[in-house]
């Protein structure tokens, strides 16, 4: 190693000039192989076996078809190209023609770059980006175009189809609404009548109460009658008796008798009392 290294230029210019010669030919190189590569392929000169040519130079054929892809491009890549890679190269040869001089946003980064000066993961990321961004043009550009070809008449029909559906629905709202309506009056006038049926059963109910209670009162009265009737005859007999007429001469008996008396008048004046005030208030 240490010969090799004597073997260099210690001219700074000398090494500058070498190091740009060999990325020219590094560059060259991956060109060069793509145009025999495709030579081969296009000219059959593997007889129908180009997988398998492929591998006996150490190639698979998906990194022979990235050689020829490169070559197919080579008039649009850049000359600062040559220093990169193949797997860069093919990455920048398929991205679209007119994306390629432009400057791009590196997804995953945010920095703003030429396609020459990124790795080739961040290749990838700007080619899935602007594939994502054609594909929505293009479906953008394809509702466009279905918007455009509508049938405006058939549309408008359809749109009167709909506002008519719509007013059957309003007009079959409107009846059901009024049968609602007069299902309700029908039940409103069936309340009022089992209030009134309700009100003529009860004042029925309160003048049978009030009748009751005028018969028991009057049957009460005429036992009262007849009980008052039997005590008179019991005792009507007395005032005549030598007891009565005899009573002047005992203090005693005179009082308690007096007392008795005005005990039954106190009595009287209480029945009369009730009675005369009782027809007070039927009068009122």
């Amino acid at each position: 190693m240490s010969n090799e290294i004597q073997l260099l230029s210690n001219d700074l210019n000398i090494i500058t000039a070498e190091i740009n010669s060999y990325k020219q030919v590094a560059g060259q190189a991956i060109f060069e192989i793509g145009r025999r590569l495709k030579h081969v392929k296009e000219n059959d000169l593997v007889h129908g076996e180009w997988e398998k040519w492929c591998n006996s130079i150490g190639m698979s054929r998906n990194h022979a078809t990235k050689f020829i892809t490169v070559y197919n491009n080579n008039s649009l890549i850049d000359s600062t190209s040559n220093q990169l890679g193949l797997e860069a190269l093919y990455q920048i040869t398929t991205i679209p023609e007119e994306s390629r001089d432009s400057l791009h946003e590196v997804p995953s980064t945010g920095e703003i770059k030429h396609l020459n000066e990124m790795t080739v993961r961040e290749l990838r990321e700007v080619k899935k980006a602007l594939k994502e961004a054609e594909q929505d043009k293009k479906r953008l550009e394809r509702e466009l175009d279905e918007a455009k070809n509508i049938d405006h008449d058939e549309l408008i029909e359809d749109l009167k189809r709909d506002i008519e559906y719509k007013e059957e629905l309003v007009d079959i709202e409107k009846e059901r609404t009024e049968l609602l309506k007069e299902r309700l009056h029908d039940t409103e006038l069936q309340l009022k009548k089992h209030e009134e049926f309700k009100q003529k059963i009860k004042t029925v109910t309160e003048s049978e109460d009030s009748m009751g209670k005028l018969v028991a009162a009057t049957t009460e009265v005429s036992n009262f009658m007849f009980l008052v009737e039997d005590m008179l005859q019991t005792v009507a007999p007395i005032k005549y008796s030598n007891a009565i007429m005899s009573v002047s001469e005992s203090k005693t008996a005179k009082e308690n008798l007096l007392s008795t008396v005005n005990r039954v008048e106190a009595w009287c004046r209480e029945v009369r009392a009730t009675i005369d005030k009782n027809d007070a208030i039927e009068v009122l």
